[in-house]
């Protein structure tokens, strides 16, 4: 058995995710941020999944979305990161404001401190917005809220939709001050990257838009855009808009992190030498309707490059500053933080535990993720193919429950670099078609007979995976979701 080298001195753990990251977004606003913390970057990692509820459990629990569900029900046998550090002593500590990854889907578990992700009353009031039972009267509601309730609300002294990174950070500091002498795992999972797109004003200014902009405008128009989940009724200049908006999201995120980092040195919480850092993304976005049937990271599952490859940067006392362009999967790094601090890794995770850097990297990676009735995954080859299943439909709206008659399953091949990603061969799945280019097909054979080892298939029917009214309300206020069906 291999024997990890354990570093049971470690003092501080923190992990900094910011929601739907991309990776190349990550590397134009920080590129050098790995050097600011002595960190390893992994310029190639790739989450387990394209939304929050499918790529968390990875994170979480070290498990793929087909073993955990929606959320770390305890019954399920799991045990999550947070768990094991409140065991060895340490106090833990998690604060965001997605309650995808609250304590309603059991992500509190381990964690004695943090925000939990408690409601904010202007998102209650966008609550009430979504109950509209009326598709007429839904749009209509929501055009008052973001068109007269959110500029008068932006008036006011809280004018974001979810809470700013400075006010997680301002929390997290307070609590990071109190028994100082005590280990800590601090977790901050930030918004200021997710849509609705509402960066300050002053990070507008260097970006190219087709017209003016407020905030407002653009919090709208994002939502709008991605809720169409194609983006077929907006122009290529509002297309592009959004992603201006979006990476001016991500540049703000970027100096509040900074000033958060520099404050953890300053006042002592965090060192280096002494503690542990993760900076990383539950998954990214897409921008590219004509390529990816849809805008965003949902319809659920869609294991498309621009919505599954994030940043890492890990700094480990252990580990000297480097970087590493393999590919490395996020499965692994919960129980390489555990294994590397001292703590046993529970038996019911999915990933494994890395001593050095380089030996994150894997040939092939794995996705999963919970369609309407089944779970859907897919395998990347550190060659830079991909092969994956994915479902589609021509209405507007996620992709979550069945009996959708113009819903496609779809088994889809491509080919990736870090330009572009190209759809190589696509076939129906439950009529498969293979490729007839000799050289397409042995990919295709490897990857099947790779994918049908570790996942079982293109597709599993585990479990019940229909979803419940509190969920599907979770998903609406994130805004996800325009008109769901009812279950059938």
């Amino acid at each position: 058995m291999h024997v990890i080298k354990r570093n049971s001195d470690i003092r501080n753990v923190f992990i900094l995710s910011a929601d739907a990251l991309r990776h190349d977004a990550f590397e134009e606003v920080a590129p050098d941020l790995h050097k600011n913390i002595n960190g390893v970057n992994f310029t190639n990692a790739v989450a387990t999944a394209n939304a929050t509820a499918h790529s968390m459990p990875a994170m979480a629990a070290g498990v793929y979305a087909d073993t955990s569900g929606y959320g770390i029900d305890k019954s399920e046998g799991l045990t999550t990161m947070a768990e094991k550090f409140s065991e060895a002593g340490y106090q833990c500590g998690f604060w965001t404001d997605n309650y995808l990854v609250s304590s309603e889907y059991d992500y509190d578990r381990g964690f004695s401190a943090g925000n939990l992700s408690k409601k904010s009353w202007k998102k209650k009031s966008q609550l009430i917005v979504n109950q509209v039972p009326s598709e007429r009267f839904n749009r209509l509601a929501k055009w008052i809220y973001f068109h007269i309730l959110n500029p008068v609300i932006s008036l006011g002294s809280y004018n974001h939709y979810y809470s700013p990174a400075p006010d997680l950070n301002n929390d997290a500091l307070d609590w990071l001050s109190l028994n100082k002498d005590t280990n800590k795992f601090c977790w901050i999972h930030y918004m200021d990257t997710h849509h609705p797109f509402e960066p300050p004003e002053e990070y507008l200014e260097s970006r190219e838009f087709s017209k003016k902009y407020s905030r407002s405008d653009l919090s709208s128009l994002s939502s709008d855009i991605i809720m169409s989940n194609g983006g077929s009724e907006f122009s290529d200049g509002e297309l592009n808009d959004i992603q201006e908006a979006y990476l001016a999201c991500c540049e703000y995120w970027s100096d509040q992190l900074l000033l958060f980092i520099k404050t953890l040195k300053d006042r002592g919480h965090f060192d280096p030498a002494k503690d542990v850092m993760v900076i990383t993304s539950d998954h990214g976005e897409g921008f590219d309707p004509d390529l990816h049937n849809m805008i965003g990271h949902t319809p659920t599952p869609a294991f498309w490059e621009d919505m599954v490859r994030v940043p890492l940067v890990i700094s480990h006392p252990n580990w000297k500053q480097d970087t590493i362009n393999q590919q490395v999967s996020m499965i692994d790094l919960m129980p390489t933080i555990l294994s590397t601090s001292g703590i046993d890794v529970p038996n019911t995770v999915e990933g494994y535990p890395a001593e050095s850097p380089i030996d994150l990297v894997r040939k092939k990676v794995y996705f999963s993720a919970i369609g309407p009735d089944e779970y859907y995954f897919g395998i990347r080859s550190s060659e830079g193919w991909k092969l994956f299943s994915d479902r589609i439909n021509t209405e507007t709206g996620p992709e979550m429950e069945s009996g959708r008659e113009n819903d496609v399953r779809r088994i889809i091949l491509t080919m990736h670099n870090e330009k572009k990603e190209k759809i190589m061969h696509v076939s129906d799945l439950d009529s498969i078609s293979y490729p007839e280019n000799n050289d397409l097909s042995k990919e295709w054979d490897e990857l099947v007979d790779a994918l049908e080892t570790k996942m079982g298939g293109f597709t599993s029917k585990k479990g019940e995976n229909k979803i419940d009214d509190e969920l599907k309300q979770h998903l609406h206020d994130l805004g996800y979701v325009d008109d769901i069906p009812e279950n059938k």
